[in-house]
């Protein structure tokens, strides 16, 4: 085995272990979701809109183009227990109204670990008074 063929043999080594550690996190969240959760309301903090420009790459002598698309950040905070713990998430879907900085956000987190919480993106906001 030569030196291109064992650093060919680690790359697609060093990718499976990065694609199985995602899926274990995933079950590893998921987990956490399915032995309980609440919903609440959390104040947007930040809200950034990005837009990525259409890309294209060759792959196998194969012009591969990925559209261009907007995406959406919010970050967010909440509380549960007097302990206030922060959030993210982000959508590529149309939101009808964009939410703004103080605006409350309806999101789920796990009740034994409430570090981990979601919004499922049915986006719900309050306008704050």
């Amino acid at each position: 085995m030569n030196l291109r063929q064992k650093i060919t043999l680690g790359c697609v080594a060093a990718a499976l272990l990065f694609i199985a550690g995602c899926f274990v996190h995933g079950y590893y969240v998921n987990r956490h979701f399915e032995r309980g959760s609440a919903q609440i309301y959390g104040v947007v903090t930040s809200v950034a809109v990005e837009h990525h420009p259409e890309r294209s790459y060759r792959v196998n002598h194969r012009l591969v183009r990925n559209a261009a698309y907007t995406e959406t950040v919010i970050e967010y905070t909440y509380m549960v227990g007097g302990v206030e713990y922060q959030g993210k998430t982000s959508t590529r879907r149309v939101i009808p109204r964009r939410p703004s900085t103080g605006d409350s956000i309806r999101l789920t987190y796990a009740i034994d670990d409430p570090s981990l919480s979601r919004t499922g993106f049915e986006p719900v906001f309050k306008r704050k008074p």
